[in-house]
């Protein structure tokens, strides 16, 4: 079994027995995203497009190394 995929397995155990902790995660991420997009609509369309995509990537390459 690779590394990852020992990590990915322990996550899942985690997730499992933690589950209002996940729960929580997943509500601060949400409201973390809207804050995001709202601040991204106030602003210029150009300039706010070519950030929120530099900020997506960063955000899902963050998620993939925890």
């Amino acid at each position: 079994m690779s590394e990852f995929d020992q990590l990915k397995k322990d996550a899942e155990r985690e997730a499992q027995q933690h589950p209002q902790q996940v729960h929580e995660a997943e509500q601060d991420a949400e409201k973390e995203g809207k804050g995001l997009l709202d601040k991204e609509s106030g602003g210029q369309h150009q300039g706010d497009a070519s950030g929120g995509d530099g900020q997506q990537g960063q955000d899902q390459g963050g998620g993939q190394q925890h």
